[in-house]
């Protein structure tokens, strides 16, 4: 079952796998030194792996095969080069005695209980004749959905649900800002920051630059008492180039992650009148998320008015593959508005080098305007 949307794996008449709202029941059994993964109501049919996943006839034995390796980076180049030694799932072979294009799949585990008891916890569950449940993961991680994983799974202690793996979720407190509330206003201009239509019970909107609104709370911003930069009911998170309004979130594993991280730190300087912001995971929202870290972890970003880079309001089918039931989220419907480069009401998130060889200085500057 897909802990994402809770489909089961089917298998149709022609041997091609499918997604369904059915239960459909598999076979798990031992096959020498590997497994097969056969369809209960017919018994001479299992799972085979290659550039995709079908059924083939359990004949055909090596093509059906699947073994569990550890994820060790000997067993990962013995895959590639087709070296398994199959008389032992968690050793590699220095010699292949089998040439030619072959079917065999090898399932990669990765432990993420740091136990080194998982695997063996693992090939004991998959041997056992008591109903089971196998959940694979492709693609990103999931936040589990509870009505899912308490009908469906139940819990190893040593193969947890989720895993705080990756940067650590803790961040710097947000400096030179005053205590109390405040407003922030692009030097040398009558434009302050502003949620864009005042909207502040949706996540996702964004804060754009506006004239100052006589008695308006939502152009009134301050730091908490975790940090965290914040106007209010929401603190301020960036995605993209993009600032936007962020609420607490239910956590989602692995983290960081677009939906689930840190907030980033925003740090004011009085001398040089500089915002600038500090990531614990990479801003940008893409297919291929995260970047690598050289491309923005230790490299310096401001907030700048009349941004030279669009800003827009990001659709929440963004990151939905990294949070929970989307049912429950609250995201704006101001999605797609749309800031141009240069734009007098724009204001980014960009780098400080960026703005440094405009020989435009003045719009990374703010001045702080106590309440």
């Amino acid at each position: 079952m897909s802990r994402y949307n809770g489909t089961y794996v089917a298998a149709k008449l022609d041997g091609a796998l499918v997604s369904t709202n059915d239960p459909f029941s598999w076979k798990i059994s031992k096959d020498g030194t590997g497994y097969k993964l056969a369809v209960l109501k017919s018994a001479n049919l299992g799972l085979s792996l290659g550039n995709s996943a079908i059924l083939r006839p359990l004949s055909e034995g090596q093509d059906t095969r699947l073994y569990i390796l550890e994820n060790t980076p000997e067993n990962q180049a013995a895959i590639k080069s087709r070296k398994i030694d199959r008389s032992s799932p968690t050793t590699v072979s220095s010699t292949s005695k089998r040439s030619g294009v072959g079917a065999n799949v090898n399932v990669t585990i990765n432990d993420l209980s740091r136990s080194a008891d998982a695997l063996k916890d693992l090939q004991n569950f998959i041997t056992s004749d008591s109903v089971k449940n196998l959940v694979i993961y492709v693609g990103h991680h999931q936040g589990v959905d509870s009505s899912i994983a308490s009908s469906t799974i139940s819990p190893s202690p040593s193969l947890p649900y989720s895993s705080n793996l990756g940067t650590p979720l803790t961040r710097q407190e947000c400096t030179g800002f005053p205590t109390g509330y405040f407003r922030i206003r692009a030097a040398g201009t009558q434009h302050y920051w502003l949620p864009h239509y005042l909207e502040t019970s949706h996540d996702g909107n964004a804060v754009s630059l506006w004239h100052l609104i006589n008695g308006n709370e939502t152009q009134v911003f301050f730091v908490n008492s975790r940090g965290e930069l914040c106007t209010t009911g929401a603190h301020i998170d960036v995605m993209s180039h993009t600032l936007i309004l962020a609420h607490d979130r239910p956590p989602t594993f692995p983290s960081p992650n677009p939906w689930f991280h840190p907030a980033p730190t925003f740090s004011y300087s009085k001398e040089t009148k500089i915002i600038t912001v500090k990531f614990y995971a990479d801003p940008l929202i893409s297919d291929q998320w995260p970047r690598p870290e050289k491309e923005w972890k230790d490299r310096e970003f401001v907030i700048a008015a009349r941004a030279p880079t669009p800003v827009k309001i990001h659709h929440f089918n963004e990151i939905s593959r990294w949070a929970p039931n989307s049912r429950l989220i609250r995201w704006t419907g101001r999605t797609g508005d749309t800031w141009q480069a240069n734009e007098w009401n724009n204001l980014g998130v960009v780098e400080k080098a960026d703005i440094t060889k405009l020989e435009d200085t003045e719009r990374m500057k703010w001045e702080i305007e106590q309440v």
